[in-house]
């Protein structure tokens, strides 16, 4: 999917929720493409007293533009 055809359907920390979108829409038949940000992963290395390691991941979840309106009803977005 190319990110000129493509829109940003959900964007969270939780891993749960994003196993529920994702499955939502494979459910549904719906293309998706996703990108994962560890806002964590420097502190892996140097140490990560105080940091939450959950909340340091960021999930993207992307679908392409025509089918936007359908996946965002979908998730009850």
């Amino acid at each position: 999917m190319f990110f000129w055809n493509r829109r940003e359907l959900w964007m969270g920390t939780s891993m749960e929720e994003y196993a529920r979108v994702t499955g939502l829409l494979r459910g549904a038949g719906i293309r998706y493409d996703f990108r994962t940000v560890d806002a964590a992963r420097d502190a892996r290395r140097s140490g990560s007293l105080g940091v939450d390691l959950a909340a340091a991941m960021t999930y993207y979840v992307y679908v392409r533009k025509d089918e936007f309106s359908r996946a965002a009803q979908l998730i009850g977005r």
